[in-house]
């Protein structure tokens, strides 16, 4: 019994961590994400889930998941009414998140166990100095098939504007999308929710934003699993690109980045449109 009051008296001490995970039709994958946070190394973690509404059983999975949770972790589980959308679903999960650092991890994707313990290691290194930490990726098929690693950088501190420049000029989300990501609650409250006109970009619109707050750190190894959706994301291309042109305008307002840079980035986001889609049609010949 002292023993157990030594546990948690221990992971009291240190920071909390709020990992979000929006659910929408992802019965298929959310145990596994759900599991993923149940096995992190790092001992203060409140888990929250938002139901947005599916039409398949995804309330009934995530229950059998949540029943074998370790006991004393913390979790939420808030069931909406109908469907919101993307960007309204994780800005309710933001107005629930408690912890001093915050995670958006989508209901298809996963961490693996040292993934909050690495971040929130580098976060405490640095202080307020940090506004957010990601890290590479490993991108996946529908079945789990492993197609690539998403790396852009090398490990270390990255100053915000030199960074949000490169996305700009290489025409994509460099830093990752919402589960390779780990940032400062302070930060966003700063910045408030994220732009519901921005459906298919709206994850690096927010972290532009949240970075005018502060710097990132970067890890070259994966620590996430981001998992690819075959057809939705073929379906989504022109929007995407049409996004991430207003978006990107957006950034370079935000950051006095000069025009050319954000031609030059919006010519790079058509090419890697293009480089997407044959992606995800070797992905569906893997099956």
């Amino acid at each position: 019994m002292k023993e157990r009051e030594k546990i948690i008296k221990s992971a009291s001490d240190k920071p909390l961590v709020s990992i979000c995970i929006p659910s929408y039709n992802c019965s298929e994958f959310i145990t596994e994400s759900i599991k993923s946070v149940f096995s992190q190394s790092y001992e203060n973690i409140e888990l929250i889930i938002t139901e947005d509404g599916s039409t398949d059983n995804s309330i009934e999975v995530i229950n059998a998941a949540l029943a074998q949770k370790p006991e004393n972790f913390p979790v939420t589980f808030k069931i909406l009414p109908q469907n919101t959308g993307i960007a309204e679903n994780y800005n309710l999960l933001l107005t629930l998140a408690k912890g001093k650092y915050v995670k958006i991890l989508p209901g298809d994707d996963y961490i693996f166990p040292d993934c909050i313990a690495k971040k929130v290691a580098v976060f405490e290194q640095y202080q307020d100095e940090l506004a957010l930490v990601f890290s590479s990726r490993y991108v996946i098929t529908r079945s789990g098939k492993r197609v690539m690693k998403a790396k852009f950088f090398a490990d270390g501190k990255i100053e915000n504007r030199e960074l949000i420049r490169k996305c700009i000029i290489g025409g994509t989300n460099l830093i990752g999308e919402p589960g390779a990501v780990l940032f400062r609650k302070s930060a966003s409250d700063e910045v408030g929710f994220f732009d519901s006109r921005w459906s298919y970009t709206g994850d690096i619109d927010y972290w532009s934003r949240i970075l005018l707050h502060g710097h990132a750190y970067a890890f070259s190894h994966p620590l996430s699993v981001f998992r690819i959706d075959n057809n939705l994301s073929v379906r989504l291309g022109r929007k995407r690109v049409t996004h991430y042109w207003h978006v990107i305008q957006a950034m370079a307002s935000r950051w006095n980045v000069s025009k050319m840079v954000v031609i030059a980035g919006y010519a790079r986001t058509v090419i890697n449109e293009l480089l997407r889609r044959m992606v995800h049609l070797y992905c569906r010949l893997r099956g």
